[in-house]
């Protein structure tokens, strides 16, 4: 899934350069949550499977401040 990610970013992405782990992915959608591991904040991230860099605005993104927000979010999580 981070591989695919890193293949998905185009520069000036919010998370092209950052080091991030994958915690979690819809089974219904290709909605992942990654972990910014350098600020512990988190991203749900909606791939594209294109493996190749996307144009500004993809892959879709959504950035959280802690693990009570995501926790939230997923709970929420409409597919």
């Amino acid at each position: 899934l981070r591989c695919e990610l890193q293949r998905e970013l185009g520069s000036g992405h919010v998370l092209t350069g950052q080091a991030l782990t994958a915690v979690a992915r819809c089974s219904l959608c290709d909605d992942v949550v990654f972990r910014v591991d350098a600020s512990d904040t988190f991203a749900i991230v909606h791939l594209t499977w294109s493996s190749h860099p996307e144009a500004p605005g993809w892959p879709y993104t959504e950035l959280f401040p802690d693990v009570a927000a995501v926790e939230s979010a997923v709970a929420h999580h409409e597919h």
